[in-house]
């Protein structure tokens, strides 16, 4: 049963790493779970202290209505985690930093693209110009899952 509380914990972690929520700060959360509802009750005080939750705006539910909007959702085993957007950033300074990575992104693809599409990929060596390439797929990644973040904004 530990187990999933440390999953619950852990996702939300992770989530607030990967949308840049200021470390000290509270957040929101609604976590759904009908058979595991008593279980988050009683660890709701470690959940909150250790996922830097804000205690006085932690729901725990059985089950959800509706979807909320504007919230990242989660899934932590048979745990559902909403986690409002508004209370973890500034929209616009996030809009603002992803922007500015996927633009970074984007030159990284290009510049990539035009040595491969050079002579280079003739003249260099084979393990040279796949290395390249993998660095090239992986900007290519990183800059849909950069529109995508922005798409969800």
């Amino acid at each position: 049963e530990f187990s999933l509380i440390m999953e619950v914990i852990r996702s939300i972690r992770n989530v607030r790493a990967e949308k840049s929520v200021k470390p000290g700060r509270r957040v929101p959360a609604v976590l759904v779970s009908a058979e595991h509802k008593r279980l988050l009750e009683e660890q709701a005080k470690v959940i909150t202290a250790l996922a830097y939750l804000d205690e006085s705006e932690l729901q725990i539910l059985p089950s959800l209505q509706e979807k909320l909007d504007g919230a990242v959702s989660l899934v932590a085993g048979p745990v559902e985690i909403f986690l409002p957007m508004a209370g973890m950033v500034d929209l616009t300074e996030e809009r603002t930093r992803l922007e500015k990575d996927l633009t970074e992104t984007q030159s990284q693809v290009d510049r990539l693209e035009k040595l491969l599409a050079s002579s280079f990929a003739e003249k260099a060596p084979p393990p040279v110009v796949q290395k390249e390439r993998d660095r090239l797929a992986a900007f290519k990644d990183t800059a849909e899952k950069l529109r995508s973040q922005l798409a969800a904004l």
